[in-house]
């Protein structure tokens, strides 16, 4: 993909560049998009720096709204950046692409941390006929994150991995590394998109300052002869 770097895992390719480096978007940017997510957070959740949800790292808040300016052209450049990468693929345009976001925020007080996917988003309708909600499972073409903020020691603990197993052990607090994982340290501005079936997990850091992601699941049909 022209534009991007890319870091192999296995026989896949984690792809990431950063915005601020390409002048798409501006360091006074990423500042303003990290005090929308705090400011909502400090609203929504006062006082509180984690869930203690185990199978939640950090706290999440799940985007089926907008929250800033600068988020909101985040989610679009990302439906963007990845619907190049599926032009490139198939040499067509993807006739449905549907994206689900989140931001994610991880104060040193989070402990959990493990493996995971992001298979498929779930997408709720009303159903007309029954008016219970009807759930809708697209599995996600790419998921991909944008660090808005880091914590100073992100070398050491602040890294995200990555494993070429599919069949690595997605259990609860599971974050084992094998000789075949391999991890990437962000910068802030990065946005790193991989294949949302390629298990992943991000370290906990032990640093004062929070980091804070946005994260985006994206859907893109595929032509009927591929389904």
């Amino acid at each position: 993909m022209k534009g991007y770097k890319s870091l192999v895992v296995g026989k896949e390719t984690v792809l990431f560049q950063n915005l601020i480096e390409k002048n798409y978007f501006t360091e006074k940017d990423f500042a303003t998009a990290s005090s929308e997510v705090i400011n909502f957070k400090n609203f929504i959740d006062p006082n509180i720096e984690d869930f203690n949800i185990p199978d939640s790292p950090g706290i999440q808040y799940n985007l089926g709204f907008s929250i800033g300016e600068i988020i909101s052209k985040l989610q679009l450049h990302s439906m963007k950046e990845v619907a190049s990468i599926y032009e490139n693929e198939y040499n067509r345009k993807a006739p449905l692409a549907v994206s689900t976001s989140w931001v994610y925020y991880q104060n040193k007080a989070s402990k959990n941390t493990f493996w995971h996917t992001h298979l498929d988003s779930t997408i709720s309708t009303p159903s007309t006929h029954s008016g219970k909600q009807k759930v809708t499972k697209l599995p996600n073409y790419r998921t991909l994150v944008i660090y808005l903020q880091l914590p100073e020691d992100v070398e050491e603990s602040g890294r995200i991995w990555f494993s070429p197993n599919k069949k690595k052990s997605l259990t609860r607090l599971n974050n084992k590394i094998s000789k075949t994982d391999v991890n990437f340290t962000p910068k802030v501005g990065d946005v790193v998109i991989f294949p949302g079936s390629m298990p992943h997990f991000p370290e906990i850091h032990k640093g004062d300052k929070t980091r804070i992601v946005l994260g985006a699941n994206l859907f893109l049909e595929k032509p009927k002869s591929l389904i």
